[in-house]
């Protein structure tokens, strides 16, 4: 659950991606999220604090074919985060 790969506004789509999923460092600052689950009607990203709390969150934004994604611009290499889908509160781990 944490941030390691390399590579624009908070919780919008990020354009030039190295991997089409994932979660990828930005030059620019911040971290793209984008993931795949097309039985969802919401995914945010859930970044975890001391003690394994949600310390906060940003909703992504749904594209077509099923995915979601936006950018964390106050999130960085190392960061610990997860997925929380549709209205459940647990915290899904990045697949």
């Amino acid at each position: 659950m944490s941030l390691v790969s390399q590579q624009r506004r908070e919780g919008a789509s990020a354009s030039r991606r190295r991997w089409p999923i994932g979660a990828e460092v930005l030059a620019e600052g911040g971290v793209a999220f984008r993931l795949w689950a097309p039985r969802q009607r919401r995914v945010r990203v859930a970044l975890v604090g001391e003690g394994g709390r949600v310390a906060r969150t940003v909703e992504l934004t749904a594209e077509e074919g099923g995915y979601y994604a936006g950018v964390c611009r106050q999130t960085r290499a190392g960061d610990r985060y997860g997925f929380l889908l549709d209205e459940d509160e647990r915290l899904y781990p990045d697949p």
